[in-house]
């Protein structure tokens, strides 16, 4: 309960993002209850003015012109009535809007600043559903319950104001049932919390298992899964639904019993009003007041239910969001950063050790130096650590133990920017953004000339296959690169990757997909470039690593062996190993 209401005291503070805007929307607020208020009463004073021309015979000219009056009145109010509500619905929407664009640039911001092992512990589905669902939420949230919230509290606190200045005994049969309804309303709404949060959970897994099977439709298709797949998204989706019924039917089966227990007060406030009247205690107009008035709350506790359940669920979603949000990135820069050094990427490991959130160690006491504008392969089994290595150059990970220097220099002491401008990294995974071929290989430097595009683009053997689209360099390509095949987007990557001008270049498996002449290609025109920076190579192929001035290789996340390509091959090792592997491979 009390990391429900400090929850809900976390969305209403986000107010403060438009503070003027928001003491507008609750001025106006004022207004329209005030007129909404009055209202009754003038249908009360009408009634009134009714019984004193019957019990005093008043001329009937005169009364038709007084009831005249009271129609003009009624209806001036009700069309001011109007204008305020349109200028509130207008304002709030405004107020809205700011305040969600606010939240959701903070949770973009957030997500953008955090390290990778954030993203292993919350699968993209969650992120998105916390990004888009819960952000819808947050919108029902400021614009039905606040406000809305805030008008309905407004008018009951009104009412029994009205009611109490008409008759004090009345006002108290009126409030008689007010405090049973408040038990079963606060009861009920305890209650329906962990049910929507228990649908929320249910819905990230139908976000995960979409964008897993959207993303993995080549695999899905090609295993023949379509069926097996469909129906566990069926019962994900199921599972969702039964929740949610949970929750409604929950809410939809409680919420007569609070309506019924608040609309006892209304026969009750007719009989004692009826009995105030017979004795001479009441004017009818004032009863009529009073029963106009308390049926309107009635028709408002509708609503009111609608209230309780959108803050039910906006709590649960804003917990996602703020748990988001409240999620310090585990690499920051430190107290007192340096700039990087000088240097031409002078590389040293000193007793590095890394393990995935303190669990399996990744790496174990890995130690080597690489001078500047050495080409170092990095050779090993599936799971030897090879990627992670590479990982902590650019600080996408923290060792555990272990310093890691470049050009002399704790990489820990240099701004996270500063040390990512000198390092470009392509990954074993490609992507590419939707977008020009130009806009996806300047990615890292947008301002760079078209000139420059084009020469990294050739080293890189992609502006064989670009200038042969019809638009060549503009060609839009498909989200992630889709339109273009897996070699294709390999070269543009490497492109990307150089065109930075990197004083450390990571290629991590990066011409799988790309056939062995033009790998070839690649090496040739990429040697000039690789004098002037170091170049660590992680591949499985020996024509690539062969080529490397030295190869380090890793075997459950220990440095075994280090040298050049006939050193290593004329010992007893894993790299043999590997190298004979390949030979009979190629043999057979």
């Amino acid at each position: 309960m009390v990391k429900k209401k400090k929850t809900l005291l976390r969305l209403i503070k986000l107010y403060k993002v438009k503070k003027g805007m928001l003491v507008f929307s609750i001025i106006l607020v004022l207004i329209t209850m005030g007129i909404d208020l009055y209202l009754p009463r003038i249908l009360g004073d009408a009634i009134n003015y009714f019984e004193s021309v019957i019990k005093y015979e008043l001329p009937i000219k005169e009364a038709f012109r007084t009831f005249i009056d009271f129609a003009m009145l009624f209806l001036l109010s009700a069309m001011l009535l109007s204008l305020f509500r349109f200028r509130q619905w207008y304002t709030i929407s405004k107020l809205r809007m700011y305040i969600l664009h606010y939240l959701r640039c903070k949770i973009y911001g957030k997500i953008q600043e955090m390290e990778f092992g954030f993203f292993d512990d919350k699968p993209t589905g969650e992120l998105i559903s916390v990004a888009t669902r819960d952000m819808e939420r947050a919108r029902m949230f400021y614009g039905e319950v606040i406000f809305m919230g805030i008008e309905i509290s407004l008018y009951i606190i009104g009412s029994f104001i009205m009611i109490l200045y008409l008759d004090i005994k009345l006002s108290i049969v009126a409030l008689s049932t007010t405090p049973i309804t408040i038990f079963f309303v606060t009861r009920y709404a305890k209650n329906l919390l962990p049910k929507w949060r228990a649908s929320n959970d249910q819905y990230d897994y139908i976000n995960s298992t979409l964008d897993e099977n959207i993303t993995g439709v080549k695999v899905v298709k090609s295993f023949n899964r379509e069926i097996p797949e469909i129906k566990k998204f069926n019962g994900f989706s199921e599972k969702y639904v039964d929740k949610c019924f949970s929750a409604f039917n929950y809410w939809a089966t409680r919420m007569p019993t609070m309506e019924l227990m608040f609309g006892i007060c209304i026969p009750l406030s007719l009989a004692y009003g009826g009995y105030l009247v017979i004795k001479g205690n009441l004017l009818v107009g004032d009863l009529s007041t009073c029963l106009f008035l308390l049926i309107n709350i009635s028709q408002r506790l509708r609503p009111l239910g609608r209230i309780i359940e959108m803050t039910q669920i906006a709590t649960s979603s804003g917990d996602r969001i703020f748990e988001v949000l409240d999620r310090k990135p585990a690499i920051l820069d430190s107290d007192k950063t340096i700039s990087f050094p000088d240097g031409s990427g002078n590389v040293r490991f000193e007793n590095v050790r890394f393990s995935y959130n303190g669990n399996k160690k990744i790496l174990d006491s890995v130690n080597f130096e690489v001078k500047a504008g050495e080409t170092v392969a990095i050779v090993g089994s599936t799971g030897s650590g090879k990627s992670s290595l590479v990982g902590l150059l650019s600080r996408f990970y923290d060792p555990d133990d272990g310093r890691i220097y470049i050009d002399g220099v704790d990489i820990k002491q240099v701004a996270l920017e500063d040390l990512r401008k000198h390092i470009s990294l392509v990954f074993q995974e490609t992507f590419l953004f939707s977008g020009t071929i130009s806009e996806n290989i300047a990615y890292g430097k947008p301002d760079v000339s078209q000139e420059d595009i084009e020469k990294y683009a050739r080293i890189a053997q992609a502006d064989e296959f670009i200038s042969k689209f019809p638009k060549g360099y503009e060609t839009i390509i498909g989200e992630r690169g889709v339109d273009l095949s897996g070699g294709q987007k390999q070269r543009v990557a490497i492109a990307r990757a150089l065109l930075t001008n990197p004083r450390v270049l990571v290629m991590d498996d990066c011409t799988a997909s790309v056939d062995s002449d033009t790998e070839v290609k690649i090496q040739k025109a990429m040697k000039k470039l690789n004098a002037k920076r170091t170049t660590f190579i992680i591949s499985q192929r020996i024509s690539t690593i062969k080529q490397a001035d030295r190869i380090i290789v890793l075997d459950s996340g220990k440095l075994v062996q280090m040298g050049t390509h006939d050193e290593l091959i004329n010992q007893k090792g894993v790299y043999r190993n590997i190298f004979q592997d390949q030979t009979e491979d190629a043999a057979a």
